[in-house]
């Protein structure tokens, strides 16, 4: 991950909160503006599109996810070709099979 600005965490946890509130759909770059107390153009600087900041929204819940060892049982990955699903379940798959050695 990217070093993440304090903007860009505000506007990270605004589109989370805007995600849980609305769904994805529900979403929108505006609605996410105006949880994070932010103009559009700040999301635009910050992420240049919102399937950007979705990518960043995914990698800090992940991220988050990992950290806490709270794991769902399972994930569906949408989208259209070459968004990255089999990317994101090849990173997945790693990530929850890794041992750390000695332990």
């Amino acid at each position: 991950m990217t070093n993440t600005s304090d903007m860009e965490l505000k506007i990270i946890e605004a589109a989370i909160a805007a995600i849980e509130k609305h769904g994805i759909q529900g979403a929108t770059v505006r609605r996410i503006a105006e949880e994070a107390g932010v103009n559009v153009a700040a999301i635009n600087y910050y992420f240049r599109s919102k399937d950007q900041l979705m990518e960043r929204v995914m990698e800090t819940t992940l991220k988050n996810a990992f950290e806490t060892g709270r794991i769902a049982q399972g994930w569906m990955l949408t989208g259209v070709r070459g968004v990255g699903k089999t990317t994101t379940a090849r990173i997945l798959a790693r990530a929850l099979n890794y041992e750390i050695p000695g332990q």
